[in-house]
């Protein structure tokens, strides 16, 4: 496969795009071939019907483009798999989903996107709203109070899609 001269995306907002074409670094050009429209969220509801707490007072938080050590790898009995315990330089060690991680070898990565591995200690009864699962576990929003974390999926019974 041969490559003449810079290697056309048509993805936009892309910055710092590296383009590897058969082993060789090609130049990269982001080109808007079109408008596209974002894609609507969908949300879900959700009512909570186990307690969690959260186990992390303080959860590792970062912002796209952070570098970050990846140790051990979860295969978790209870769906919870492709969370990698990462750390970052201030912050305590935190779980983050394998979709969150660009890695650059087998133990390091850079973050792909901002994230924080806060957990959001629910009640049986409490009614959620979630835009994202991952992995076992769903970014969700209490409705009576408007906080906000991860809530295990194993916690939770889908109502409907909002």
């Amino acid at each position: 496969m041969s490559h003449e001269g810079p290697l056309q995306i048509g993805l936009v907002g892309l910055t710092g795009l590296r383009c590897a074409l058969a082993g060789q670094t090609a130049a990269c050009r982001v080109v808007a071939t079109r408008s596209v429209a974002p894609t609507p969220l969908t949300m879900s509801k959700f009512i909570v019907t186990a307690e969690h707490r959260s186990e992390y007072p303080n959860p590792i938080t970062f912002e796209a483009g952070t570098r970050l050590a990846v140790g051990e790898r979860s295969e978790g009995s209870q769906g919870w798999v492709d969370w990698f315990l990462c750390s970052t330089p201030g912050q305590e060690d935190g779980w983050v989903p394998l979709q969150v991680l660009q890695f650059i070898d087998e133990k390091t990565a850079v973050a792909r996107e901002n994230y924080t591995a806060r957990e959001l200690d629910v009640d049986v009864g409490d009614e959620l709203e979630s835009s994202r699962t991952l992995n076992g576990w769903a970014w969700c929003v209490r409705l009576r109070d408007g906080a906000s974390g991860w809530v295990p999926l194993n916690n939770v019974e889908q109502l409907s899609p909002a």
